[in-house]
């Protein structure tokens, strides 16, 4: 089974060097607070042709997200900012507390060398889910079956 590992953006040793060191998702371990302190929740799975990624993330607009493959690191990222009410009752509201989340997040993710077919990534954005599906390539399969002469 190949798997897709998770890097924090913006660590200091983020040459493929030190990816090993870097937990995957399939631990218990979660990295890669950015920003605001932002971290979406995310699934990771595969099947025969694909994997999927699921990156949970209400309140965005899919303007919002921004997603780049570069060398076989897959990041995706997005920005939101505090809408604007028009009302003056909510600019006059003092609030005891918060709990809304504006800002940006960042989560990367390095893709097995080579297998992803980045042509035909696909991503859509429902229901609070951005749903990344990324083709494995077809590997061409050779004959097994190879005739050596004797000299």
């Amino acid at each position: 089974m190949n798997r897709i590992k998770f890097t924090p953006q913006g660590l200091a040793f983020s040459h493929p060097f030190f990816s090993n060191t870097i937990p995957s998702l399939f631990s218990e371990e979660v990295g890669g607070k950015e920003f605001a302190g932002f971290v979406p929740s995310v699934n990771i799975a595969e099947d025969e042709k694909n994997w999927h990624i699921e990156v949970s993330a209400a309140g965005f607009t899919k303007e919002d997200f921004s997603i780049k493959l570069k060398n076989d690191l897959l990041t995706i990222s997005a920005t939101q900012m505090e809408k604007q009410n028009s009302t003056d009752d909510a600019k006059q509201k003092k609030y005891s507390r918060r709990e809304f989340r504006n800002g940006a997040f960042s989560r990367s993710f390095i893709l097995p060398k080579g297998k992803a077919n980045e042509e035909e990534i696909n991503a859509v954005y429902e229901n609070g889910i951005l749903m990344l599906s990324i083709p494995k390539k077809e590997i061409e399969q050779k004959d097994s079956l190879k005739e050596i002469k004797i000299s």
